[in-house]
């Protein structure tokens, strides 16, 4: 639902709140969990559970630089342009995206196999 002419509807600006006692968004919006659904859907159905459990710690989580991600993925890499790969299912796969610190929001860029992530630029994609 839209505010007044010229507003942004109120769902583009979260609600502010205290969050392990600092001021922050409530939620950190993961941008698209559907990427994660249609990987573990199409034939990887052991890596459901490992990206249920990272998508409810991300969300969850009111990251505002990179060593507090790696204070809870010890295992995460830290690419340019605010990319960040996660090992998934004992590393069997890899999980890239891009934080947005500011606006407490991921972009979900990639999933896939070791084999699939050679063949792409993880800084970019």
């Amino acid at each position: 639902m839209a505010g007044s002419a010229g507003q942004q509807p109120f769902l583009d600006k979260p609600a502010l709140c205290s969050h392990n006692g600092r001021k922050g968004f409530c939620d950190v919006r993961i941008l698209a969990k559907r990427t994660l659904v249609e990987f573990w859907e199409s034939g990887h159905g052991d890596a459901e559970q490992p990206l249920k459990a990272w998508h409810a710690l991300a969300k969850a989580a009111n990251w505002s630089q990179p060593n507090e991600i790696k204070a809870k993925f010890s295992t995460a890499s830290f690419l340019a342009n605010n990319r960040v790969v996660f090992n998934i299912s004992c590393n069997k796969y890899r999980l890239v995206v891009k934080v947005v610190y500011e606006l407490k929001t991921i972009y979900i860029r990639f999933i896939g196999s070791h084999a699939d992530y050679d063949r792409i630029d993880a800084s970019t994609i």
